[in-house]
């Protein structure tokens, strides 16, 4: 099980789990604690289990370009994109966000599939015949998210680094004490935030855990997966293997699961042609099989992956992720479901069956948390 280059700081303290063949921090008090620590004050992640790729060299934007669903060439240096790779047959091989940094392009992309897309790269660079230098940077780079509303107030005063004019999927070099840091304004929260990226020497990760150690002395809340987890589910924002995947169906013009069914068509750039268009375009025409909603429980029950959906006594989908938010204490899922689906439905929770809507994500009072909240509430 590969270890995170911070790990002797987490395992000191929080309880450690297996994620995507990485032992990493699950929690360090409570799920519930950290996440309301997000949503209410600052929480800090070491996402560094996440893939990270660097594109440079002759015919990097244009391998991007080909393999990304989103426009990569609108990028100007300093912009970042949240975009899909798809095979060949339309499905999500993964999401990821793709950042120009001038010099060369990065990617920062799931841990469970950051070691099939490096051969999906490799493979589709020898196919078309480009130029392009891929590095996969994962295990030399440290990653810390942080997240919540005051987390532009907290780096200010222990930095002084005042990010409150930073725009969302933007990043920047900060030079810091002759050392490049990448400030990354992004997170998957719906909060104030932004994401550090480190280059550092696997032996040696100095600079990180003086990061850690000083933005946590100065209050920001150690938070692990669980909470991660909970708080992504709480936003209606999907997880690759869970909502997100391949399945490479054989005899089938198009695979699943593609954008279309997630709710990713805003991501698609329809003018360019791309890896698994083709597919796409006869998807598009004909309608996706399933598309993905919503749940929130209006009756007591835990909903979690893989659960059946009911509705007038027939099955409809199966749910894909599901918790009980601690901001609500009401259960909530994503489902997978039959496209016109509306009203109420039913989730058969073990042997029972429990009662849940259809809602609109996030699942909280806008007003009230999130980066969108208004002053006072």
């Amino acid at each position: 099980m590969k270890r995170l280059q911070l790990h002797e700081t987490h395992s000191n303290s929080a309880k450690m789990g297996e994620f995507a063949g990485w032992q990493t921090p699950i929690w360090y008090s409570s799920i519930s604690d950290e996440h309301l620590a997000v949503r209410n004050k600052v929480g800090i992640f070491d996402i560094s289990h996440m893939g990270e790729f660097y594109f440079e060299g002759e015919g990097a934007l244009e391998f991007l370009e080909t393999l990304a669903a989103s426009n990569v060439s609108k990028l100007q240096k300093g912009d970042s994109v949240y975009t899909v790779i798809l095979n060949k047959k339309g499905a999500i091989k993964d999401e990821a966000v793709i950042y120009n940094f001038g010099d060369r392009y990065g990617m920062v992309c799931d841990a469970v599939a950051y070691e099939k897309l490096d051969n999906w790269f490799h493979e589709m660079a020898e196919e078309l015949g480009s130029q392009v230098k891929i590095r996969n940077m994962t295990e030399d780079m440290v990653l810390l998210a942080i997240q919540g509303p005051e987390s532009y107030d907290l780096f200010k005063n222990t930095y002084g680094k005042d990010l409150s004019g930073a725009k969302r999927f933007t990043a920047q070099d900060w030079d810091y004490n002759g050392r490049k840091v990448i400030i990354s304004v992004s997170g998957y929260t719906r909060e104030k935030g932004f994401e550090l990226l480190f280059e550092e020497d696997g032996n040696n990760p100095e600079l990180a855990h003086e990061f850690w150690a000083k933005l946590t002395g100065a209050g920001a809340v150690p938070c692990g997966l669980g909470a991660r987890n909970t708080l992504r589910i709480e936003c209606g924002f999907t997880l690759y293997e869970d909502e997100t995947y391949e399945k490479d169906i054989p005899d089938s013009e198009v695979d699943e699961i593609t954008p279309l069914e997630v709710g990713f068509s805003w991501m698609v750039d329809w003018e360019k042609n791309f890896v698994g268009k083709e597919a796409l375009v006869k998807l598009k025409e004909s309608g996706p099989r399933k598309k993905l909603f919503c749940l929130e429980m209006t009756e007591a029950g835990i909903p979690r992956g893989h659960y059946e959906v009911l509705q007038d006594g027939n099955n409809i989908g199966i749910v894909t992720s599901g918790t009980i938010s601690p901001l609500t204490k009401k259960g909530i899922a994503l489902a997978l479901l039959d496209p016109g689906t509306s009203g109420e439905v039913e989730i058969k929770i073990r042997n029972n069956i429990r009662k849940a809507k259809i809602v609109s994500p996030p699942f909280y009072d806008k007003e009230k948390y999130g980066a969108g909240r208004k002053e006072g509430k």
